[in-house]
């Protein structure tokens, strides 16, 4: 630092207001010193940084899985909130959602030295009371049901669940089916239990069964081929990425979409208003759930407090081609027939040799 001083003719103080990107210098001094920096190689040494500071600028991330649109979208989040605020992050992926797992993340953490940790945990993990997170690291956990044991960031997904079903019953449908999503995964039984809330207390009735998939969609297609099969009128797909599997589904049994059948996703994935129709969705402000959990962990590195409890970012419906009132009685709605290309399970030695999506 002090050879850059002497290079751009300044004093060491403003060296490193320029390489701590601070506002406070002169523009024509900051690009001298910026030149300075550059002739003689020179870097900042984070290291030494933290010695002074006790600040490392990093934030660790803990998540199961980067495979699922709702996580990948969420890093994303934080990783731009994080940069805007001065952090990197660190990203540790864990093999399965248990308790080892957990110790051994932040056992790497530590080694890697960052200064709080953020834990995208879907999956069922922090409900049970065995489990338990460092003490003496600030932990913002996002997407969970740690309840008042953990600050918590969370989408509404009971408020954007019910909107969806409210939306379809409004449009005139006696009920909704639901596709679900894993059984181990927090949203995808917050979405559930609202999707059955809401029948309930509209007093309509609620369908025996649950197709569930797992995120993907090709797990909405297998389930789409037996909900092609029903009379159903509306579907309330727990993401879009199953929605989109059901609307091949359906497209393919001869079901026409809205036509026949109304379709709801959740997520509002930026394809959401490319599919064939485009999809009525609810809409995810993943952006917001990132920055609440890079400033909850702020908070707690300035004021050393960690107030429990979880924080819900709001969700809204955004209504597209795909949800329209149901076919009259008598109007000649489609109905999924062997014709219309959909097999029976007759078929099975056909359907294997489909094109996968």
């Amino acid at each position: 630092m002090a050879d850059v001083a002497r290079r751009a003719g300044v004093s060491t103080q403003t060296v490193s207001r320029v390489s701590n990107g601070q506002p406070n210098v002169v523009e024509s001094t900051r690009r001298q010193v910026l030149d300075a920096m550059r002739e003689l190689g020179y870097r900042p040494n984070s290291a030494a940084r933290a010695l002074r500071s006790g600040r490392f600028r990093t934030i660790g991330v803990i998540l199961f899985t980067l495979s699922t649109t709702g996580n990948m979208r969420t890093l994303d989040a934080v990783a731009t909130s994080a940069a805007a605020e001065g952090y990197a992050i660190t990203v540790i992926p864990l093999e399965a959602p248990t308790q080892d797992g957990v110790n051994g993340a932040f056992t790497r953490l530590g080694e890697l030295a960052v200064d709080a940790v953020i834990l995208l945990m879907e999956v069922h993990l922090l409900d049970a009371a065995s489990v338990s997170l460092p003490t003496d690291v600030p932990v913002v956990v996002a997407d969970s049901d740690a309840g008042d044991r953990y600050p918590v960031v969370d989408t509404d997904q009971a408020a954007g669940s019910r909107a969806a079903v409210r939306h379809l019953l409004g449009l005139g449908h006696e009920t909704v089916l639901h596709l679900a999503g894993p059984s181990d995964s927090f949203a995808s039984q917050r979405r559930e239990d609202a999707w059955r809330r809401t029948l309930v207390d509209a007093g309509r009735p609620v369908p025996d069964v649950v197709h569930r998939g797992d995120w993907s969609a090709s797990s909405g297609y297998e389930a789409g081929r037996a909900i092609a099969r029903t009379d159903a009128t509306a579907v309330f797909a727990a993401n879009d990425q199953m929605a989109l599997g059901l609307l091949r589904a359906l497209a393919e049994a001869g079901r026409r979409v809205p036509q026949d059948v109304s379709v709801v996703g959740f997520d509002d994935v930026p394809d959401a208003v490319a599919y064939p129709p485009p999809l009525t969705t609810v809409h995810q402000d993943f952006a917001e759930v990132g920055r609440r959990c890079v400033a909850g962990v702020l908070h707690q590195m300035a004021e050393h407090d960690a107030p429990r409890g979880t924080t819900l970012v709001p969700t809204r419906l955004v209504e597209r081609a795909s949800t329209a009132p149901p076919p009259a009685p008598g109007a000649g709605a489609s109905r999924p027939t062997a014709e219309a290309g959909f097999l029976d399970d007759r078929d099975q030695g056909v359907a294997e040799e489909r094109e996968p999506l």
